[in-house]
């Protein structure tokens, strides 16, 4: 044992007791440095992700206020189109039992020139335009069944959908 510790201290030139005293005292400061370093590093590494990841948070949180903002904006938008007067109006025209079928025909008309015109309007929208076919039929006195009604209904929404988008075809 002692052979193996002179060889390692006249290999690495640590015989003299100055040359111990050096290399005590750069370990005594490399080591502390070295540390104090990796330290650092870890506590700015925890730090620099915290502030990314707060960053990150407020960065969605205010954009999905944003978005929030828009799309009930939108929703606003459409709901005052879809509740128009001249939509409701013109609907109750057309349900209605009266045998006028130049009044259902002229509500008809109205319903699908403001269906036009807010389409035109609103181009921003087309994702969300809806385009509907409705066959229109009444009960009547010669009706023996609902089958014949529903029947009759059935074939004007054929022939809507025959015609084309946004069509109604009543009685």
């Amino acid at each position: 044992m002692k052979k193996a510790e002179t060889r390692f201290l006249h290999v690495s030139r640590l015989r003299s007791i100055k040359t111990k005293i050096i290399v005590l005292a750069m370990l005594a400061t490399i080591v502390p440095c070295v540390m104090l370093g990796a330290l650092s590093y870890i506590q700015n590494r925890k730090f620099l992700q915290e502030k990314i990841a707060t960053d990150l948070r407020n960065a969605s949180l205010q954009t999905a206020g944003e978005m929030q903002l828009w799309l009930k904006a939108r929703f606003y938008d459409l709901k005052v189109f879809s509740s128009s007067y001249t939509i409701s109006e013109n609907l109750q025209q057309i349900l209605d039992n009266t045998e006028n079928h130049v009044e259902k025909a002229v509500a008809i008309n109205r319903v699908k020139a403001y269906l036009a015109s807010v389409r035109e309007k609103f181009t921003d929208y087309q994702e969300w335009m809806l385009t509907i076919s409705v066959g229109v039929a009444q009960c009547k006195e010669a009706d023996d069944s609902v089958e014949a009604v529903l029947r009759r209904a059935d074939d004007a929404l054929y022939r809507a959908k025959a015609i084309g988008r946004n069509q109604v075809i009543g009685p």
